[in-house]
């Protein structure tokens, strides 16, 4: 071993091989049964496994065996993981591509194996001349010749009588791979393959580290990239796994709870916003809900390597260094990220992206509801450092603007709402009485709602209502079961509407439900005013509210739901209108009881009274 690698405590594992599971030992013979020498038999019906009951297994799907000259190919056979077997293989190429409980290789010579990721042991025995390209949460050789592995391994790769190993890190990629990673939850930054621990020997030269060459691979797959951030020797497997360097701060450990830049002037921290999504816009509660990408960037000198040893950003544990401790200040659930990524750049620059989906306090302005805009904040603040220690501004990826380009996703605007703008502002915030200030950003979100579907649910139907009452006027009020039957009914059809909306629409003030109400109300007791009076004058009262109560609602419902919420000009003369058709109606009733009055005294001065005499439009335009 020509590798300067510490030395490692002596562990002390069994000679023996571990016993297979139970579905091993259904597919493949014991010791015992080899050697005896049977006549033979009839076939034994091939096992299943029992550990998928959605799809059941033989022993020849999770075997292969006894093929020379051949290039197989698995993947997408299993849904979740399974135990696999390779035995007396020759030159062949195997590619299995799913993921697995447990692999065993034994006696296979010449040969290229990939092995996707194994939430087991990976065994590998009696084999040579072959190239292994490898993941699993352990290895293991034992009489193994000249092999070519390349491995993530969790653990330490145990070999045992093997010689002429060659390690190298895990290169592989292809699309389906990180998520098979996650399903038998393997971490790709713990990779110990530099770690081998030689059973029979620790200062015997069994293996050694050698990047082997690949001939063939699938279409799908490539050694250009890999999942598995790449380490080529113990120095930087140290720098990976425990973050220390030995060229940092005079050889003393990386401290990450020292901020950098610390005691010299404020870590400069620079925020960003991916909008994926909004929903849930919940003005009853006054609260709203986004999927979002928060993204921090900032530079810690300490986390400088070399660019020869990392040949692209290195991904690591964000717990292993200093982070910002930036948080939303109006946040209203817990702000646990639902994934998350840090690299580091070879001259200290980190990129921090946390994938949340959570939800925000804000205040609503229902003035205008359901014509309204509102205005969504996302105000990011830190925990502990004050423009002293820290100082948090805006991020372009332009370079040289004050505040963000918006980066927003085509799908973001949600059903009701749609997205206008955004803007981005950068204050500052004190939370006690001379005390630093902290940097406090807010970026906001100006939202307007669609009211169509409002308008169809909850307004027209009021309209309707309110306007079907005035068609009270139009029956003779002679007829009191129809006109009464017909008002009450209108009146409970405004009550029970009134129920609905005050379940599913925001606590606020509708003024328009209350005089819809009116409309019905009013019609109500001018019935009863003319079913009361019986007079000659009752004619007149119904042709005024016949005339004067539908415009007056259409004026009305124009004026309530005109957007804005200021007293403007189109306001204004909707108020002066809907005044001169009340003053019209209260002069025409005045004036019919005048000639009314009149009437009555000229009948009793013996005169003859025309009715004529007691139309007002009549008696103002001398129509006879």
């Amino acid at each position: 071993m020509n590798l300067n690698t510490p030395s490692r405590p002596r562990v002390e594992y069994s000679t023996k091989m571990p016993e297979l599971n139970k579905v091993n030992r259904l597919i493949t013979m014991s010791e015992e049964e080899k050697q005896v020498d049977k006549p033979t038999v009839e076939k034994e019906p091939e096992p299943i496994l029992p550990t998928l009951p959605k799809k059941k297994l033989t022993a020849k799907d999770v075997t292969i065996a006894n093929i020379t000259n051949g290039i197989i190919i698995k993947k997408g056979v299993f849904t979740d993981p399974v135990p696999f077997q390779i035995q007396d293989c020759s030159s062949v190429k195997i590619f299995l591509q799913d993921c697995y409980q447990q692999v065993t290789v034994d006696a296979v010579t010449d040969s290229l194996i990939f092995i996707g990721p194994c939430e087991g042991s990976v065994f590998i025995r009696d084999c040579k001349n072959c190239t292994f390209i490898c993941a699993g949460q352990q290895l293991r050789l034992r009489g193994c010749e000249n092999l070519y592995m390349n491995i993530y391994c969790n653990g330490q790769p145990i070999i045992e009588t093997s010689k002429d190993i060659y390690f190298s890190c895990f290169q592989f990629y292809y699309p389906e791979l990180q998520s098979l990673f996650d399903k038998v939850r393997l971490n790709v930054y713990k990779n110990d393959w530099i770690g081998v621990y030689d059973f029979n020997d620790a200062g015997a030269n069994n293996w050694t580290v050698a990047v082997p060459k690949i001939d063939f691979l699938p279409s799908d797959c490539s050694i250009e990239k890999s999942v598995v951030p790449q380490t080529t020797n113990q120095y930087e497997q140290n720098a990976q796994l425990n973050f220390t360097f030995e060229n940092v701060q005079g050889g003393a450990p990386y401290d990450n709870l020292t901020r950098p830049y610390a005691f010299i002037q404020p870590t400069v921290v620079q925020a960003q916003f991916r909008l994926n999504r909004l929903f849930n816009v919940d003005p009853k509660v006054n609260q709203f809900s986004m999927d979002l990408f928060l993204r921090l960037r900032w530079n810690d000198p300490r986390l400088t390597f070399p660019e020869n040893l990392q040949n692209e950003a290195l991904r690591i544990d964000p717990s292993q260094i200093w982070t910002p401790d930036v948080y939303f200040y109006n946040e209203a659930t817990d702000a646990t990220p639902l994934d998350q990524t840090l690299k580091i750049s070879n001259d200290g620059t980190v990129f921090w992206s946390r994938h949340f989906l959570m939800t925000w306090a804000t205040g609503f302005d229902l003035h205008d509801f359901p014509f309204d805009s509102q205005k969504l904040p996302l105000q990011l603040v830190s925990y502990s450092n004050n423009q002293f220690t820290m100082s948090v501004q805006w991020y372009n990826d332009s370079g040289g603007a004050t505040y963000p380009d918006p980066i927003v996703n085509k799908t973001f605007s949600s059903v009701l709402w749609s997205l206008d703008q955004v803007s981005a502002t950068n204050s500052t915030i004190l939370f006690r009485d001379n005390q630093p200030l902290f940097d406090f950003l807010t970026y906001t979100l100006y939202i307007t709602r669609d009211p169509s579907v409002y308008i169809l649910k909850y307004i027209l139907p009021l309209f309707f209502i309110a306007l079907c009452s005035t068609l009270t006027y139009w029956i003779d009020p002679t007829a009191v079961p129809a006109r009464v039957g017909f008002g009450v009914s209108l009146l409970l059809a405004t009550i029970t509407l009134n129920f609905v909306v005050s379940a599913d629409l925001p606590k606020v003030n509708y003024t328009y439900i209350a005089i819809i109400f009116l409309f019905v109300f009013i019609a109500m007791i001018e019935f009863a005013v003319v079913h009361v009076l019986r007079v000659s004058l009752s004619p007149t009262i119904e042709n005024i509210f016949r005339a004067v109560a539908p415009f007056e609602l259409i004026l009305f419902t124009v004026y309530i739901f005109l957007p804005g919420s200021d007293i403007n000009g189109a306001r204004i003369a909707l108020i002066v209108l809907m005044i001169l058709i009340g003053v019209f109606g209260a002069s025409y009733f005045m004036y019919s009881h005048y000639l009314y009055k009149k009437a009555q005294k000229a009948e009793k001065d013996g005169e003859v009274v025309g009715p004529e005499q007691l139309s007002p439009f009549r008696a103002m335009f001398g129509r006879k």
